[in-house]
């Protein structure tokens, strides 16, 4: 038989080949050994825990005892998760609660006011513009018997032209520009306002800061009205306020010479709002008419509100504001109306004459209907909230006829057919304040959930910290018996008696010698031929 021969290329196998051996009686007795240490320590640890229900169901003599009291500890555990779950769903949907505070302060907010004559174009100013349109009339016997300082030798002093028949339209079909022009003034409309028994340091009675604002009647014909103490238009966010002991009075001339239409009932229209909102009187005021006195009771409503998460969801809009450069809504209506002027101005490059936001761009007129038609408002209703800080009026309004003895009355001496005194009376004004807050405050969150674990559970923060104490000491244990167990000794063992041949396996060749260069590249096998001629 040929010469075994073994190719040097090969490397030699660095470590023997282990083949799983079966466990040794020992070893097993060992393992069960370290199964019951842990199993006595699991439980001698539960007996002594103060968690309740588990002492009761590891210290149980019989193991129907054990599964009672599991179902037991169970159900309760079932009824705490229910119960919690339910609150914080609760909880999540920040509810609010409001209290209220009635109040009758030693000062009080003073409203802005909107006024406004019923009458839309001044005859005198109409004439004097459009004179095509105007006739003498000599037919004034009525008028000057009712109004007699307006008249002098059966004229009306002044001009004598009044519009012809066929222009009396044009007062309904008047445009912005017109009104502007053509509208009642500011004086003699307000012809007397102060506070009596103060002095007041605001500008509230001065012609000259009332704002004019041209709004729309029920019927759709443009007025010029103006705005006392309109806040919206200053950089002036604190209400103006005054002694409860004041007392305001207004008196309204209307000047019946002026109506467009001699034969018009004379009247005019108010509103009393918040400062910081424009309302149409025409919709939300009264009317007032001559010879009455009106004694106007007020009261505020003050609503301080909390912003998203909480259900009230307002927007701060004093912020807005002051980062829009002291510019922009104070109020929800206000923001529904410039998102309205907004969403009109960008499709149809006009106004709506109802809107109610502070402008100088033109009124649509009845050419764009088909463009404001298609106009979407619906978001503007839906992003602006409410006001976190908002401040209304209320009132209750008592008219009075003037009578016949009493027209000296606070030294007027006037034709009450022609004008109305308005008495703001402030000394038994009530301010509401609601003021919004959290339903559930952190602190009351963490005592519910304690109370709930209380009673479910039975378990306390003591309890709860002994058993991590426990579950900590468990921990450090199985740690220990792991590091001082046989068979990880056996193992590291086994580890490092293999280290050596490994470090055998990778010297170099040159210490090998059937390795090296210069020796045969095969490694022959001789073996001697026995004596009988076979190997």
């Amino acid at each position: 038989m040929a010469g075994f021969v073994m190719s040097s290329s090969r490397p030699p196998t660095p470590y023997p080949i282990f083949r799983k051996s079966k466990i040794a009686p020992k070893e097993k007795e060992e393992k069960q050994e370290e199964k019951n240490d842990v199993v006595e320590y699991c439980k001698e640890m539960l007996q002594k825990s103060m968690l309740t229900g588990v002492p009761q169901i590891v210290s149980a003599p019989t193991t129907r005892s054990k599964v009672f009291k599991t179902f037991v500890v169970l159900g309760s555990f079932t009824g705490f998760l229910y119960q919690t779950s339910a609150f914080l769903v609760m909880y999540f949907s920040y509810p609010t609660l409001v209290d209220v505070q009635v109040t009758t302060p030693p000062f009080v907010d003073v409203p802005a006011l909107t006024i406004c004559n019923r009458n839309g174009l001044k005859r005198s100013d109409y004439c004097r513009m459009k004179p095509e349109n105007c006739e003498e009339s000599q037919v004034l016997d009525a008028f000057c018997g009712r109004y007699p300082e307006s008249c002098k030798d059966g004229l009306v002093k002044g001009s004598n032209l009044f519009p012809k028949m066929s222009s009396r339209s044009e007062e309904m079909s008047a445009t912005q520009e017109m009104i502007a022009k053509a509208g009642h003034d500011s004086y003699p409309l307000v012809s007397s306002c102060d506070f009596s028994e103060v002095n007041v340091t605001f500008d509230f009675c001065k012609n000259s800061t009332f704002k004019s604002f041209i709004f729309q009647d029920l019927y759709g014909r443009m007025k010029k009205c103006y705005i006392m103490n309109a806040l919206w238009s200053t950089a002036i966010l604190n209400l103006p306020q005054v002694p409860t002991r004041v007392l305001l009075k207004l008196i309204i001339d209307f000047e019946p010479e002026e109506y467009f239409r001699i034969d018009q009932i004379v009247t005019g229209q108010m509103a009393i709002h918040s400062p910081w909102n424009i309302l149409n009187p025409f919709a939300e005021g009264f009317t007032i008419k001559p010879n009455k006195i009106y004694v106007i009771q007020i009261k505020e409503d003050i609503k301080n509100l909390l912003p998203y998460p909480y259900q009230t969801n307002c927007t701060d809009y004093i912020e807005a504001w002051r980062i829009r450069g002291q510019n922009g809504p104070l109020s929800k209506e206000m923001c529904i109306e410039e998102c309205l002027l907004n969403q009109t101005m960008n499709s149809c490059m006009c106004v709506l004459p109802t809107n109610l936001y502070p402008h100088n761009f033109k009124f649509c007129g009845k050419g764009a209907e088909a463009c404001t038609d298609k106009v979407n408002y619906t978001h503007c209703f839906v992003k602006c909230s409410p006001a976190c800080h908002d401040r209304n009026f209320a009132y209750t309004v008592k008219e009075e006829a003037v009578m016949a003895d009493s027209m000296e009355v606070y030294s007027e001496k006037r034709n009450w057919n022609r004008t109305a005194m308005l008495l703001f009376v402030f000394k038994r004004t009530q301010v509401n304040i609601y003021r919004y807050r959290a339903k559930y405050e952190s602190i009351e969150l963490f005592s519910l959930l304690g109370g709930f674990i209380g009673i479910w559970l039975g378990v306390s923060l003591i309890a709860v910290l002994d058993f991590l104490e426990s579950l900590t000491t468990f921990t450090v244990f199985m740690i220990d018996r792991i590091k001082a167990s046989p068979r990880l000794a056996r193992i590291r063992s086994a580890i490092s008696s293999r280290s050596p041949s490994r470090a055998n396996s990778m010297q170099s060749e040159t210490s090998i010698p059937w390795a090296r260069s210069d020796s045969n590249n095969h490694l022959r096998v001789d073996l001697r031929r026995g004596s009988n001629g076979h190997y």
